[in-house]
């Protein structure tokens, strides 16, 4: 019997499906402006996590039911009015609000990379007009692209990229015609800043942004109460009354409305959480690390028994791009350039599948690093358990180590995997992920892909651990 959540079904042959009726008063609209007519469906892959399905059912439904409910306001005239200072302040909130959805988990670089491509050549290049393409020096801006035409032709186009239905419906708004329309243009405007942010998540680059900082403030029209406090609606009741509340079931209205509103604004956080896990779950099944080159969508979408063999398919096919990302980050972390040039000989090296240099190279070079950092090059040290270096990272603030959000499998890997002693009763737990004992004393060979690429993340990962806690020292 089919397993039915809120509109969401499970599918016969796996993953679930999702169906809603284009109403008739708006099925022509809808039609030319998402090429749907009679009905919209969802499709989510088999092996997706119940949890996530419901999540994403359930974005898919607000924003479906806010463009039915946005062109029936903008057939009838209908909804709430901006001016266009206000269109640039919702814009701001839903630059914010974008950037928070995927900032967590922003997935591979690559990803934002070609959204930014699509947006620039794809929805708003083939729109330009002929004096452009005659003398495209002559306006190397693109201020074609805020013309009237440009912005009615890119508009559906913006709006479905940016999730502007889906925002709408997170703030409880319906705009009329011309309100929606200045408020996608100012969209439109701020999208590729918010890609471009992403992008940097994606790459490792956490610092701060500050295009929210340039957005006036929103004046005009209510919006839905977002993550507010129990303490917040406390002052607005304080405000509206002289004395202190002094009805019970009030207060506990007042009480149960915060905590609707907290859970609201925790549940992306909780759905953040179970997705590193889940990854992380997936991943450890197969003996592959974690790492912010892993392509997230294709581990969760894939079936448990192919999923070894897609990742390697993936790491060789888009290793010119994962490669890039790799020694982005490692362009910014604080080592020395005997470390660099290491890594990037390692790195290279594996491009060429020469699997076997990773660990002969990269474990060697971790110790050196440490030796130095640690110790000053010090010769009475020894540079081979790392214990040390794992004892005074235990004492530092959590952020160290945790420089990622898939990073707490890394750590544990650090801690009582990677320089642990290997011996023959407990040999199969290193078969996958290398271990420096294994390696050096040659008791395991590693001489594939899979085993090649963990060392480059795990190295990946301490020199990234080591950057972080030279900037905290300072």
């Amino acid at each position: 019997m089919a397993l039915r959540m809120a509109g969401l079904v499970r599918a016969k042959g796996g993953g679930f499906i999702a169906r809603k009726s284009i109403p008739a008063d708006v099925r022509d609209e809808y039609a030319r402006l998402y090429k749907v007519r009679w009905e919209a469906q969802l499709r989510i892959p088999g092996g997706t996590p119940a949890h996530f399905a419901k999540t994403q059912h359930g974005e898919w439904l607000a924003e479906i039911e806010t463009r039915i409910a946005a062109l029936r306001a903008q057939k009838n005239g209908e909804g709430q009015p901006l001016t266009r200072l206000n269109a640039i302040a919702l814009a701001g909130r839903w630059y914010v609000w974008f950037v928070k959805q995927h900032e967590a988990n922003p997935g591979p670089a690559k990803y934002w990379a070609e959204f930014g491509d699509h947006l620039t050549w794809n929805v708003i290049y083939p729109e330009a007009p002929d004096s452009f393409h005659e003398a495209p020096k002559a306006d190397p801006k693109w201020e074609w692209s805020k013309e009237p035409e440009v912005r009615d032709a890119v508009r559906p186009q913006v709006a479905e990229l940016s999730r502007v239905a889906t925002f709408l419906a997170s703030q409880g708004m319906a705009l009329n015609p011309t309100a929606y329309a200045l408020f996608v243009d100012a969209v439109s405007d701020n999208l590729m800043p918010a890609i471009s942010v992403l992008q940097k998540r994606a790459s490792g680059d956490y610092s701060r942004d500050e295009n929210p900082d340039a957005f006036p403030q929103f004046t005009d029209g209510p919006l839905r109460a977002s993550g507010v406090s129990c303490w917040e609606l406390f002052e607005a009741n304080m405000t509206e009354n002289e004395t202190p509340l002094t009805n019970l079931p009030e207060i506990v209205r007042n009480l149960r409305s915060a905590f609707v509103a907290i859970a609201d604004g925790v549940k992306p956080l909780l759905d953040g959480v179970a997705f590193v896990l889940e990854v992380n779950k997936r991943l450890g099944k197969i003996g592959w690390l974690p790492h912010h080159t892993t392509p997230f969508k294709l581990v969760l979408e894939t079936e448990p028994d192919k999923l070894a063999g897609r990742l390697e398919e993936y790491y060789s096919r888009e290793w010119a791009q994962v490669r890039r990302s790799i020694l982005t980050r490692l362009d910014r972390y604080e080592i020395d350039p005997e470390a660099r040039a290491t890594f990037r000989e390692a790195v290279n090296a594996h491009g060429h599948g020469l699997y076997r240099s990773s660990c002969r190279v990269l474990f060697p070079e971790i110790e050196r690093v440490l030796w130095v950092e640690m110790h000053g090059a010090d010769w009475k040290h020894q540079i081979t358990s790392q214990k040390e270096f794992i004892a005074l990272l235990n004492r530092y603030p959590a952020g160290i180590a945790l420089t990622d959000p898939w990073a707490c499998e890394l750590y544990q890997k650090l801690s009582d995997h990677i320089y642990v002693k290997a011996e023959e009763c407990n040999q199969q737990r290193f078969e996958s992920i290398p271990n420096r004992h294994a390696a050096s004393h040659g008791r395991i060979v590693y001489s594939r892909l899979k085993h090649s690429m963990n060392t480059i993340i795990m190295a990946d990962y301490v020199f990234a651990v080591i950057s972080a806690a030279k900037r905290v020292a300072r």
